[in-house]
């Protein structure tokens, strides 16, 4: 009896997880990025509004994803309309939300968390930190123009900080700053607005935050305001106006 050999091939098939990216697929297309807030940097706890859209026209039946992406991961997903756009809102941000965002749309849907991908346009956004509101007194009754006048800022919140920052606002508008250690101790800033004149009219207010704003960043009244008028050699009138 001859002997046969019969050699039996087995195929196995050993299914893959990938990932999906834009390295060597076509599953994502870049789309348009626009800031729909007044600016791309916002303060702790703030909000920003972000729309994407695709950059070209879509039919009615076409239904794809659009994807938010930071520092080429994604964060965010959600449908297209009829108009290929996609409006996002980060709401209550913190720093941890600064970073690069960009927006790619796909036909498919994917888990955000495995997206990595990048459009190309990006927009820088910026979260600093929180502006408190501070309670201002006036340590003179009386200023003629010319002299001195000083003003405190009473800080209302106890703050863990290496250091804080004090700012004087006139009509609403960052005029000084001065640093402090943050500290339990640290409870009240006195400001010096030397020789006073005409031009020191307004209202004044104080605010504090842990980040170092530029002064034309500054725009928020505290807890109070002191109404300063300055007429000549006259004496000033301070009024004081307590927020409701």
């Amino acid at each position: 009896m001859d002997l046969q050999c019969f050699i039996i091939h087995i195929l196995v098939m050993i299914p893959l997880s990938v990932s999906p990216t834009t390295d060597g697929l076509d599953d994502f297309h870049p789309a348009e990025i626009y800031i729909k807030s007044r600016s791309s940097t916002v303060k702790v706890e703030e909000f920003i509004a972000i729309k994407c859209a695709i950059p070209h026209q879509i039919n009615s039946n076409d239904n794809f994803n659009m994807y938010l992406c930071k520092n080429g991961v994604g964060v965010k997903m959600g449908p297209t309309g009829q108009k290929g756009e996609c409006d996002f809102i980060l709401k209550t941000v913190s720093e941890l939300d600064s970073g690069n965002y960009s927006c790619v749309y796909s036909s498919k849907k994917y888990p955000v968390a495995n997206v990595s991908a990048s459009g190309q346009k990006t927009i820088h956004v910026k979260v600093t930190g929180k502006i408190w509101s501070g309670m201002i007194t006036e340590t003179q009754r009386s200023v003629r123009e010319g002299e001195d006048l000083t003003l405190t800022c009473r800080i209302t919140v106890t703050l863990t900080c290496a250091e804080l920052y004090v700012y004087l606002c006139l009509n609403g508008i960052g005029k000084q700053v001065m640093s402090v250690s943050c500290s339990i101790y640290s409870t009240s800033t006195t400001f010096l607005l030397s020789k006073v004149k005409h031009e020191h009219s307004g209202n004044y207010s104080c605010v504090y935050s842990t980040h170092n704003y530029s002064l034309s960043e500054v725009r928020k009244a505290g807890e109070n305001t002191v109404f300063i008028q300055v007429q000549g050699k006259n004496l000033l009138i301070i009024n004081i106006l307590t927020k409701n």
